[in-house]
């Protein structure tokens, strides 16, 4: 499984670290994507989707 993504929003990054250690994983689909805009499924005890990889995640924290 690919652990980093190249995201040039720094908090974006942070938010992504945590997810990852809190066991979450983000969906093939949208790793596989080289511009990775758009919409994206992440899973932590479900799956949570989102206009963006910032919503998703923010969703699967319930943060949002």
């Amino acid at each position: 499984m690919v652990r980093y993504l190249i995201i040039n929003n720094y908090t974006t990054e942070k938010l992504i670290d945590l997810f990852f250690n809190k066991g979450g994983h983000i969906n093939r689909f949208y790793l596989k994507n080289t511009i990775r805009k758009g919409p994206s499924l992440v899973y932590l005890n479900g799956w949570f989707g989102g206009q963006n990889i910032r919503e998703a995640i923010l969703k699967a924290l319930g943060k949002k």
